[in-house]
């Protein structure tokens, strides 16, 4: 073997080895996974193609296919049954999971006024209830002395079938 084919093989193996390189700076993967408050961040390693790539989509997405907010894309990953959701969020606005908390407070919030209502509404209910039972007793009784006449009842017992028919209907 003359030197040249040597060093013919040599610069086919370079060149080789530069693009296994170049291939393997474009397969994505994941770097760094962190978990700050609830809030969890994945970084991607990646060649600038594929992840210019998904930006660009998920940009298209969010600014020319009417996304008010954040738009979202499920992608695959070779190999796994499961998909990975990637997320796209405008600055200014909420990410899903903001969006998530401010109506579970909203939620908790209106059970709470749900409950404090129940609660004073049982309370008006009770009185409700014991004020029916007054006026049927006075109902009851003025109805017993119907045939009695005035001078034989008491002044309290006048006031009292009196405030009876002033009641409205119930």
């Amino acid at each position: 073997m003359a030197l040249t084919e040597v060093e013919q093989l040599r610069a086919d193996l370079a060149e080789a080895l530069k693009e296994r390189d170049q291939a393997r700076a474009e397969i994505p993967y994941f770097d760094q996974l962190t978990n700050e408050g609830g809030e969890l961040s994945l970084r991607i390693k990646a060649g600038p193609a594929w992840a210019e790539g998904v930006a660009a989509a998920m940009m298209t997405m969010l600014n020319d296919l009417g996304g008010p907010n954040y738009v979202q894309m499920d992608m695959h990953r070779r190999g796994e049954p499961h998909p990975y959701r990637m997320i796209m969020v405008r600055p200014e606005g909420k990410s899903p999971r903001e969006l998530q908390l401010d109506a579970e407070r909203e939620r908790d919030e209106a059970l709470v006024g749900l409950r404090e209502w129940r609660e004073t509404s049982d309370v008006h209910l009770a009185a409700a209830e014991a004020f029916r039972t007054v006026v049927d007793a006075a109902t009851a009784y003025a109805a017993s002395v119907e045939g009695v006449r005035p001078h034989n009842l008491t002044s309290e017992e006048r006031a009292l079938i009196a405030a009876v028919a002033a009641l409205p209907a119930v």
